[in-house]
């Protein structure tokens, strides 16, 4: 078949076509696979569903966690309560504002 003495809409006829076709085959190839996986299954004495632990043969989404934050490591201290610390990540916390609004410097409480 040479493409290039099709028309326009010869060709996006074809285009719908070969689309459709290629749905249907992967489709079918779909089917098939999950036949032999069946048997395959069967042979061995279990259900595809109970494998794949599903229902009809359709995955169950998976759940994934949102990942674990971890605090960073502390970068600035406060000089009068040694026991608050601050990574510099976030909000500042109150101690460090009124540090700042005082006129001090961020530096000056790096550890």
């Amino acid at each position: 078949m040479n493409l290039k003495t099709l028309s326009l809409k010869e060709l996006k006829s074809l285009k719908g076509r070969v689309e459709k076709e290629i749905a249907r085959r992967a489709t079918a190839e779909k089917k098939k696979a999950l036949k032999e996986l069946a048997a395959i299954a069967a042979a061995r004495g279990f259900e595809l569903e109970e494998l794949l632990g599903t229902r009809r043969g359709r995955a169950k989404p998976v759940r994934r966690r949102a990942p674990v934050r971890t605090k960073g490591p502390a970068k600035y201290r406060n000089p009068d309560n040694p026991q608050q610390t601050w990574s510099g990540r976030g909000r500042k916390p109150q101690w460090v504002q009124a540090w700042l609004a005082a006129g001090k410097s961020l530096d000056a409480l790096k550890l």
